[in-house]
């Protein structure tokens, strides 16, 4: 008896404690949730709907940036930046012209709310639009973190956001990959972060387009999945009906011993947080394919060999005549005392053959300058 009312007494408190934890996950939500509204009314009555010519954004990180379905303009959306003390959130939208190296800034009376680490996806029918979803917001001292799980679409004919109304989407979440195959917009991937709890997806997000409707993309029991992760490289191969992953990065539990000669040892572990950075390549089939027996949600992850690219998160890659180039990222190592991070940031370049399976690293030679007139030495 002594034994099962001890069961009983943990079994409670650990209740408790989830509750408290729900109760202030919602009572951050309110705060945060009060703060947006209020930005939202401020931007609604003080914004001028139009575009005007304006220097480059000011420095950010974890923005958008999406190629115009037209391949003429760069899209930007949102961004964070830290400048030691605080954070701050935008939720400008900028339009950069490649052909005349002109950025403008385009205004709107509604747009979705400040956030960065979200998603924005270009689709070239119907004259054009931007799907953005998720992404995150937090207090200025970072005390308080809020995700989003909201859809925005932008008109790129008229310039005016709609936040689409759709359900059984994702949860809330930011670091998740967003790409347009077909007919369709796939999600995967992210994490949620509250300072109270951390949470890793690999779930997968079908978004239809003629239907406006989410679905959770299903897999067979037992068949092989991508561990969960955030920021992955996600490309599509329309044709082929297919997406591939690459990489990612999540932080895993471990128990850490804090060594006490007055204490017995299951008294002294602790749980710790270290990040973990993946290598691995899948390739996931969203449509059928009699051919091959092939079933929609199928993972396949493919072989590795060559030269693939070190450690890392947050690279970029692109699909380019059936192989996958992936540029730069970053390498994290936690400080001795866990307290911080030293990082290593890439600007090189790797393929990978999706005919071979084989990893090449790419050596790019810089071009040579021109001369100015003929005759006249280069500077």
């Amino acid at each position: 008896r002594g034994k099962g009312a001890l069961k009983t007494g943990e079994k409670t408190a650990k209740s408790e404690e989830k509750q408290q934890r729900r109760d202030a996950n919602q009572q951050d939500n309110e705060d945060l949730e009060k703060v947006l509204k209020e930005l939202a009314a401020m931007q609604a009555s003080e914004a001028v709907a139009g575009e005007v010519v304006v220097p480059p954004p000011s420095p950010r990180a974890n923005s958008s940036l999406t190629l115009h379905p037209s391949g003429n303009d760069l899209l930007v959306f949102g961004g964070e930046h830290f400048d030691g003390k605080k954070c701050r959130f935008y939720s400008d939208l900028f339009r950069y012209s490649i052909k005349r190296n002109e950025w403008r800034l385009v205004s709107a009376k509604q747009s979705p709310p400040p956030r960065s680490s979200h998603q924005a996806v270009a689709v070239p029918s119907g004259g054009g639009s931007v799907f953005l979803f998720g992404g995150e917001f937090s207090s200025a001292n970072q005390t308080q973190f809020y995700h989003y799980r909201d859809l925005w679409c932008l008109d790129l004919s008229t310039w005016k956001w709609e936040q689409v109304e759709a359900k059984n989407g994702p949860s809330a979440r930011s670091g998740h990959r967003m790409v347009h195959c077909r007919d369709q917009l796939l999600l995967f991937g992210g994490f949620f972060d509250n300072l109270r709890e951390v949470k890793y997806y690999n779930d997968a997000y079908v978004f239809d387009l003629h239907f406006y409707q989410w679905h959770r993309l299903p897999t067979e029991a037992g068949a092989p999945v991508p561990q969960p992760r955030s920021g992955c490289c996600l490309v599509a191969d329309g044709p082929a009906g297919a997406v591939y992953l690459y990489g990612g990065y999540y932080k895993k539990k471990v128990v850490m011993q804090q060594f006490d000669s007055h204490k017995d040892k299951a008294d002294v572990s602790e749980l710790s947080e270290t990040g973990v950075e993946f290598r691995d390549t899948w390739r996931l089939d969203l449509f059928a394919d009699s051919a091959s027996n092939t079933r929609p949600g199928t993972w396949t992850q493919l072989k590795k060999s060559g030269h693939p690219p070190s450690s890392r998160s947050g690279c970029s890659m692109l699909l380019h005549r059936n192989r996958l180039v992936v540029f730069g990222g970053v390498h994290d190592e936690d400080t001795p005392d866990g307290d911080g991070l030293v990082s290593q940031f890439y600007d090189d370049i790797h393929t990978y053959s999706l005919d071979t399976g084989r990893w090449h690293a790419v050596t790019v030679e810089r071009a040579k300058l021109k001369q100015a007139a003929a005759g006249g030495g280069s500077e």
